[in-house]
């Protein structure tokens, strides 16, 4: 098994871009998912689906979470222990067009994370890019109507982070929201795919927000409910 780190960075590099037989089989040399190593199941999850091959990976994570969460009992803290499984059964659930299924995972990943210092990937940020990916395979709004009211929740809770207005930008139906959003990326992260792939006179809009004296609004956070 080579080096984690590696095998999944290139194998999300081929998802993202679109080039999914060719991931599949580069995690099955690389040994990755047959390490089973939790925090890299989304992308095994991700590579399955687009292959065509989840048959096994489905069955097998739906037995270890109805498992796990068993002995979820007064004697037993598991809390944040089925985080990634709950994701990558996300994935495999969205992608088997079982959008409530998936959906619900995604609120229980989000009531059930640990904090996220020891991580690669930022545990808010990879409920996002789940619920993203999901709709744009399936364009079903409810997992974008769940992204956003997730990300401008966060937006309140860690307003620091860059990554919650690029989901924001990409996804909001606002025009407002999404030239907000832009203008606090182009502060913050200017090299976010949203940035990069935002219409012209968008970004525009957002960079005369960036100037002095300007006023940013937003929407409300939507706090409740999520």
């Amino acid at each position: 098994l080579e080096q984690p780190q590696i095998a999944a960075a290139r194998a999300m590099h081929l998802l993202y871009a679109g080039e999914y037989t060719s991931a599949y089989n580069d995690l099955q040399m690389s040994g990755l998912c047959g390490a089973n190593i939790a925090e890299y199941l989304w992308v095994c999850a991700w590579s399955a689906a687009t292959a065509g091959a989840s048959d096994t990976m489905l069955p097998q994570l739906e037995r270890y979470v109805a498992r796990k969460s068993k002995s979820n009992d007064a004697f037993t803290n598991t809390q944040g222990l089925l985080f990634d499984q709950r994701l990558a059964l996300a994935l495999l659930y969205g992608f088997n067009d079982r959008a409530e299924d998936a959906i619900e995972l995604l609120k229980l990943a989000n009531a059930d994370h640990r904090y996220t210092d020891h991580r690669n990937f930022f545990s808010r940020y990879m409920i996002l890019e789940i619920g993203r990916i999901l709709f744009k395979h399936s364009r079903d709004s409810r997992y974008s109507d769940r992204v956003l009211g997730l990300a401008r929740r966060f937006t309140v809770i860690d307003p620091a982070a860059s990554y919650n207005h690029s989901f924001i930008a990409e996804l909001s139906s606002d025009r407002n929201e999404r030239i907000s959003s832009l203008a606090y990326l182009l502060k913050m992260d200017p090299e976010s795919r949203s940035v990069n792939s935002a219409d012209p006179s968008e970004r525009e809009s957002a960079e005369q927000l960036r100037q002095p004296g300007a006023i940013i609004m937003q929407r409300s956070s939507g706090l409740d409910g999520i």
